[in-house]
């Protein structure tokens, strides 16, 4: 019993490991991590974008705006201070997208709301399963093996229903979006 609770505690720890390092992954493909490695190697930067994963689109207006897909993307940045992208999908032809430099990634600028936000909800996201797994071991009985088990079952729960909801709100999003655009264009 000892063996499966010791177990379920290093599944735990691969679980937040494996968040971080998704976390961390995410953002070598937003503008200002982009902006960096241009500046810091002087030559291109080339990112495989995998099947579910999204980069930054460069475009003109300076918004920052998401590629979805799976894809090569090679950033590159010209005497003007423009950057360029050549995406090349797994399908289609190679596109091209020049843009200005996001405010959001150059270096004294100051930290955005929606950054806040997104610290905001990782914080609770890990209080969240802090809390239940606290509360799953408080309220098994028995031995600290059972109650181990118990508290690392709450805990993946927990995940699982954080997993749902932010599906179900990252679809909702998109079909607004999509919404909108559609609505403009007509």
């Amino acid at each position: 019993m000892a063996l499966v609770a010791y177990s379920a505690l290093v599944g735990v720890v691969v679980s937040i490991a494996v968040i971080y390092w998704g976390l961390r992954g995410s953002r070598r493909t937003r503008p200002g991590q982009i902006v960096k490695r241009l500046r810091a190697s002087g030559g291109p930067v080339t990112l495989q974008i995998r099947a579910l994963g999204t980069t930054w689109k460069p475009s003109p207006s300076g918004r920052s705006d998401r590629l979805f897909g799976s894809a090569r993307a090679v950033y590159t940045l010209d005497e003007t201070g423009s950057v360029h992208l050549a995406w090349q999908g797994t399908r289609g032809a190679e596109q091209h997208f020049v843009g200005a430099i996001p405010e959001s990634a150059l270096a004294d600028a100051p930290k955005s709301p929606q950054r806040r936000l997104l610290r905001r909800l990782i914080v609770g996201y890990v209080v969240f399963l802090a809390v239940a797994f606290v509360l799953g071991y408080s309220l098994a009985g028995g031995s600290i093996a059972k109650r181990l088990i118990v508290a690392v079952a709450s805990l993946f729960g927990a995940m699982l229903l954080v997993s749902i909801a932010t599906t179900v709100i990252r679809v909702a999003i998109s079909v607004r979006s999509v919404v909108r655009d559609q609505t403009k264009a007509s």
